[in-house]
């Protein structure tokens, strides 16, 4: 799987809205010790997921490291394509 940490300026800079959940922001990279979080790419959540609609309540393990689910990226021409999930910060906080 293709990971990307980016911050929460990342998707509003890209100018990329969620289809489901919500994008990261400024406040995900502020909590230091909370479960770290994570937004799919749309590709990934076709591929992968099957479109599952139920997929915020999924959690996604990397590691010993495990993301809650918040949103999934719109398809667009913004939207990163290689990356499958993109999280706040270091996936190893």
């Amino acid at each position: 799987m293709n990971v990307q940490a980016v911050s929460g300026t990342y998707f509003p800079m890209l100018g990329v809205s969620a289809l489901i959940g919500r994008t990261l922001t400024d406040d995900d990279d502020r909590t230091e010790g909370n479960h770290p979080v994570a937004v799919i790419s749309y590709a990934w959540w076709t591929r992968s997921l099957a479109r599952d609609p139920n997929v915020l309540s999924r959690k996604l393990k990397l590691g010993s490291t495990s993301f809650d689910i918040i949103g999934v990226a719109r398809r667009s021409s913004s939207a990163p394509r290689s990356a499958r999930l993109l999280t706040s910060g270091s996936p190893c906080r």
